[in-house]
């Protein structure tokens, strides 16, 4: 069958002055270099979709052109004097692909080059992006991206513990194979409407991952991005090394097309670039299932040791199934990534009105709730949740959950020491 996996309509706007002169901080420009040349050809009909997700070397003995978007921060020159940028590396669906400099300009169809395009975005943008093209008639080289990675570390201060990557349908597909062929290198990704090979999961242990999915995805079918999530958290749960860091937000009633929504949440953002990792790399590893882990669990003191149905859960999520109570539900084991123990339950007091509507929505949607909340909770530190009067935490989390349940339900968030009976939030 025919993929058209991003848009196939052709757009065709002449990019002028690619000089590969560095991009003034806070602009994005067209660059090109020379790198060893992809073998990663792509077929049309159905033997091309099951070709998409399959690595292949790269042919060192020719080289060709790859022209690439590459934006720098506006405070780009005060982070080069630090650790260096944060770097994000954007992978575009089929329909964007070409050939030439003038074909350049189908990669800000959709997604980060698009949006940087806009000044009010740029601004506070905080990451070097780097947004190549595949050349038409293949799909992504996981390979010969590293080598464009290379260069663009070799040539800018790269922060190398929070280099990041994402991608949308065959670029989905392509955030996938990049996290098999390199796993320590990205400290978070996010694959939207793609897939991969679940042999692959033991290698993504330790990456954070966010996967988006619509289930009404006619072209990639939303069980490729199941698949992936449940391999890697099955693994997870096996050996409780990992698998606790990857989610996945399915769009009820979205086609393919479930990467707008997505680019246009400042939620994903806000949870990419706190990743880092020097922050993996500092959680234990249990040796053994029998490692004790303590938890603060409603209606049990603190430091024992949870009921068996929840220690999955817990070791997955972070944070336990929620009770609700009236107007508000609770959510509790809230561990950070040092994996200490942190006191308290998280409050979420509701609107009034609508309850029946409100059951309806919260008992259909409550797995995206509870991954919603931990990926907010993750990105901070138990300082942060346990600072008087931090608003941030709060407004993140009553976005989130507005945003899953798709009405503004939440009014107020805040969290709670059971013990001392304070408000923490």
């Amino acid at each position: 069958m025919l993929l058209p996996l991003a848009c196939l309509f052709m757009l065709t706007i002449t990019v002028s002055g690619q000089t590969n002169e560095p991009p003034t901080p806070g602009t994005q420009t067209a660059q090109s270099v020379q790198l060893a040349a992809s073998t990663s050809t792509w077929p049309d009909g159905p033997e091309g979709f099951m070709m998409i997700g399959e690595p292949r070397p790269i042919d060192e003995s020719k080289t060709e052109t790859v022209h690439y978007w590459l934006f720098l921060p506006a405070n780009y020159e005060a982070q080069a004097q630090t650790s260096g940028a944060p770097l994000l590396l954007f992978l575009h669906g089929r329909g964007e692909r070409g050939n030439t400099p003038e074909d350049l300009a189908k990669v800000k169809v959709h997604g980060p080059p698009k949006l940087l395009d806009n000044p009010e975005f740029a601004k506070n943008f905080p990451a070097v992006t780097v947004s190549p093209q595949c050349k038409d008639g293949f799909a992504w080289s996981p390979a010969q991206l590293m080598l464009l990675l290379d260069h663009i570390e070799a040539n800018y201060k790269i922060d190398k513990s929070r280099i990041y990557i994402t991608g949308l349908s065959m670029g989905g597909f392509g955030t996938w194979m990049c996290l098999n062929e390199s796993p320590g290198r990205f400290a978070a990704a996010a694959p939207i409407c793609g897939g991969g090979k679940p042999d692959w999961a033991s290698r993504m242990l330790h990456t954070p991952i966010w996967a988006f999915h619509g289930d009404r995805d006619m072209i990639v079918p939303l069980a490729l991005s199941e698949n992936m999530v449940e391999a890697i958290r099955s693994i997870g749960r096996a050996i409780l090394a990992g698998g606790r860091d990857v989610l996945l937000t399915v769009y009820e009633g979205e086609g393919h097309d479930s990467w707008t929504r997505t680019y246009s949440n400042q939620l994903l953002y806000d949870w990419m670039f706190q990743q880092s990792l020097r922050s993996v790399a500092s959680r234990p590893v249990p040796g053994a299932l029998s490692e004790p882990a303590y938890y603060t669990l409603l209606g049990m003191p603190f430091g024992e040791a949870p009921r068996p149905e929840a220690s999955d859960v817990a070791a997955e999520r972070m944070v336990e199934r929620p009770l609700r109570d009236g107007e508000k539900f609770v959510v509790s084991t809230i561990r950070n990534e040092e994996r200490q123990v942190f006191s308290a339950s998280l409050f979420v007091q509701l609107r009034r009105r609508d309850a029946v509507a409100f059951d309806r929505e919260h008992d259909r949607r409550m797995n995206e709730v509870i991954d919603r909340i931990t990926t907010i909770l993750a990105a901070t530190t138990i300082e942060e949740r346990q600072e008087v009067g931090n608003v941030s935490i709060k407004e993140k989390l009553k976005r989130g959950i507005n945003d899953v349940l798709g009405t503004p339900w939440v009014q107020q968030v805040f969290l709670r020491d059971p013990s001392l009976s304070i408000d923490r939030l």
